[in-house]
């Protein structure tokens, strides 16, 4: 079993209008939908892994208010930073004999603070991109 943390934009496709992207009265972002599907996810609970959100859990939450049929976890949370988050999830899990790795599925950005594949290092997961996770189910 492998424990799965998706970032939301650029990385999932949450399967609503593209009429509906956009900023609401709560001034959140407009999110931006990525090549993996929510069937994916679906598959990967199919099989047993944890699946979870470390990114943009507002508009996962906004958009999709049936969230938990597919997500087990979101986060991060408040004023959480991703590594923080993925710090503290591997270390509540990791003496999980079950588990058997931890993959952060995301983007790499072209800035620092939206570099998942840098916020995964720091964490201690392993970071596969969202491109080649979707390559890898075909």
């Amino acid at each position: 079993m492998k424990v799965f943390a998706f970032d939301v934009d650029d990385t999932l496709d949450l399967d609503i209008p593209l009429s509906s992207s956009f900023q609401d009265a709560r001034g959140w972002a407009k999110y931006r939908p990525g090549p993996v599907r929510l069937d994916h996810i679906t598959e990967l609970r199919s099989v047993g892994h944890v699946v979870g959100i470390c990114g943009n859990w507002r508009a996962l939450s906004y958009y999709r208010p049936d969230w938990q049929q597919y997500f087990g976890f979101i986060g991060p949370v408040e004023s959480s930073f991703k590594a923080s988050f993925l710090q503290g999830l591997k270390r509540g899990l990791q003496y999980n004999p079950e588990i058997t790795a931890f993959v952060m599925v995301g983007n790499i950005a072209q800035t620092a603070i939206g570099d998942d594949r840098r916020v995964a290092k720091q964490s201690g997961w392993e970071f596969q991109k969202e491109t080649e996770f979707v390559d890898r189910l075909k």
